[in-house]
């Protein structure tokens, strides 16, 4: 059995950036009230430490934007199986320009998407302010529980599963709380099946690994324009 543990305000921002610090894929799902709803991978460019925001690079014209142009209501899906964590967070997207947090993100291999660089025309930031979440996570790290899992199949007694709790970011930094609906697992699947996905993980990314909790390997799953 798992220990619950549900954290609210500074100690969910804190457990929001220790989750987030080593996985920094997400899936950036929009249009959560049709389903399918959208899906696309982001790279986590910050977590504010004060207001627990997350932000992202984007552009001005890409599905994600224009479907949060309409309703801004987003969740993020974070998975590492390398740690066994895993986090999902729902709440409110914004885009803007912003030089002077553009300059304090940017990085060269942002430029890959922006040819333009920190003038491209398209470039945009995108900030999340999260309202609510879940999270999943092992207490003693990957070598601890793979260890658990083997006594407990040699003694059948059940195995302790970690941690897990809810998130509670709603506040005086993060505005009043949105209630967006969560997406069923297979809601997540049927949303990314037919899309294409491409070689991007030697780009910003680095690697999709992250997607491998959330739906089978074997389905192609984004468009390569859409990943920023």
């Amino acid at each position: 059995m798992s220990d619950v543990q549900n954290l609210a305000q500074q100690a969910a921002i804190s457990k929001l950036q220790e989750l987030t610090k080593d996985t920094r894929i997400a899936m950036l799902c929009t249009n959560l009230a049709q389903v399918p709803f959208s899906a696309c991978p982001m790279s986590t460019q910050q977590v504010e430490e004060k207001t627990g925001a997350i932000w992202f690079f984007s552009s001005d014209d890409n599905q994600h934007t224009h479907e949060i142009a309409i309703d801004n209501r987003v969740q993020l899906i974070y998975a590492d199986n390398g740690s066994s964590s895993y986090l999902t967070v729902t709440g409110t997207a914004e885009l803007l320009y912003d030089q002077a947090k553009i300059d304090e993100l940017w990085t060269p291999l942002v430029k890959v998407w922006f040819q333009g660089g920190k003038d491209d025309p398209h470039l945009r930031l995108l900030k999340v302010t999260p309202q609510e979440g879940f999270y999943w996570d092992t207490k003693h790290g990957k070598m601890v529980s793979f260890l658990k899992m083997i006594a407990s199949v040699a003694t059948g007694k059940t195995m302790d599963g970690g941690i897990q709790g809810s998130l509670t970011l709603a506040g005086e930094h993060t505005g009043p709380n949105v209630k967006a609906k969560m997406p069923t697992p297979l809601q997540t699947v049927k949303s990314m099946q037919g899309k294409t996905h491409e070689h991007d993980e030697d780009l910003l990314h680095g690697s999709h690994h992250a997607l491998d909790a959330i739906t089978d390997p074997a389905i192609n799953i984004v468009k390569s324009e859409d990943v920023v």
